[in-house]
């Protein structure tokens, strides 16, 4: 734009002077100079107003965009939950873990618990200060005398799942009764099958009593869901799992005895039962 009003300029200066040659040299000079002066403070004017609204489009453009997105925030990370007052960490000592990935359960098993994605962590589970492993080299008796390792195995606090550490009871229905030797405060129970390979051990129950023969006990889990144990015990509702390296926790809730009874039927690869390790964590009772 500039360019083409100055040329317009030089022609107009040219034929003003053309036209002022019989007139005075002085004047005509200083009525160019004048000329072209008004010339550039129009193009001058122009050029403000020019820049004065391509300042406000580019203002406007501005505006209307959309605000750019913000950076993504982080996910807080999750609190640490709290423990009661008196309460602790239950520390415990895990095995090996023998299976890579997600261990799948059999197609078809019925009553299954939700598979734990890769990666996946027990939980912290908090117990009252003092708590210990109550079963640690107490008294164990079973149902059949296992192939395999020694009875003092399943309470040695060794839960790796090896074929030296293996207790094998066979196809029958088996139990192990762990004697703590007095009536204790039970908060937790913490148990190993053979974790070695995908198994699922069926009608797995737990129970405490204060009397050997377990004529009255408190059921603390109880995944018979079809009653196929046949022992007197009532339809369980807890979900059948797969074995692994970190055992099967149940929450003991204080009940209070001196003997923990394990059941269990055979499992989805064979009819044997597999024993590894059994942990009673509590506190022994004064009297």
């Amino acid at each position: 734009m500039k360019t083409q009003k100055w040329i317009m300029l030089m022609m107009v200066a040219a034929l003003f002077v053309a036209g002022c040659e019989k007139r005075d040299p002085a004047k005509s000079a200083k009525d160019v100079a004048d000329k072209a002066g008004e010339i550039k403070m129009a193009d001058n004017a122009d050029a403000k107003v020019a820049d004065k609204i391509d300042d406000k489009a580019d203002a406007k453009v501005a505006d209307d965009a959309p605000a750019p997105n913000p950076e993504p925030k982080p996910a807080p990370k999750p609190e640490p939950k709290p423990s009661a007052a008196g309460q602790v960490e239950l520390k415990i000592a895990l095995p090996v873990e023998r299976i890579d990935g997600t261990p799948l359960p059999p197609q078809g098993e019925p009553n299954m618990e939700t598979s734990k994605p890769v990666g996946y962590t027990r939980p912290a589970f908090y117990v009252p200060s003092g708590t210990i492993n109550l079963a640690l080299g107490k008294t164990v008796t079973v149902s059949d005398e296992p192939l395999g390792a020694e009875l003092s195995q399943i309470v040695d606090g060794n839960a790796e799942s090896t074929q030296e550490t293996t207790l094998d009871f066979g196809s029958a229905p088996a139990w192990v009764v762990v004697d703590l030797g007095k009536e204790c405060e039970i908060f937790a129970i913490l148990m190993w099958h053979s974790h070695s390979n995908i198994y699922v051990f069926r009608d797995v129950i737990v129970e405490v009593s204060n009397d050997p023969d377990f004529l009255s006990s408190e059921v603390l889990f109880n995944n018979d869901h079809d009653g196929s144990l046949g022992k007197g015990h009532k339809k369980g509702t807890d979900k059948q799992y797969v074995e692994t390296y970190e055992g099967k926790l149940i929450d003991a809730k204080g009940v209070k005895g001196r003997y923990v009874r394990f059941w269990s039927n055979g499992n989805t690869a064979d009819k044997s039962n597999y024993w590894i390790e059994a942990q009673v964590f509590g506190r022994a009772l004064t009297k």
